[in-house]
């Protein structure tokens, strides 16, 4: 009777060129998001986003406070 199993595939040797180790390393990557460029970027836009917050309170409340100073 015979085995309907295949045997085990060996393992493969893997990438051995830089430019082969490059893509390997990139494939782990999903669309690029994990790559520290791509997280500093983030983490930048993150606290430009929350600087203007602040500047448009900042606005909000000097022009709040121009409108009471004026309607005395």
């Amino acid at each position: 009777m015979s085995d309907p199993l295949a045997p085990p595939a060996k393992p493969r040797p893997g990438a051995r060129t830089p430019e082969g180790l490059e893509r390997c390393r990139r494939a782990t990557w999903k669309h690029g998001g994990r790559s520290a460029e791509v997280i500093a970027g983030q983490r930048l836009r993150g606290e430009a986003s929350r600087a203007a917050a602040k500047l448009r309170s900042l606005i909000q409340q000097a022009e709040a406070l121009l409108d009471t100073s004026v309607g005395r």
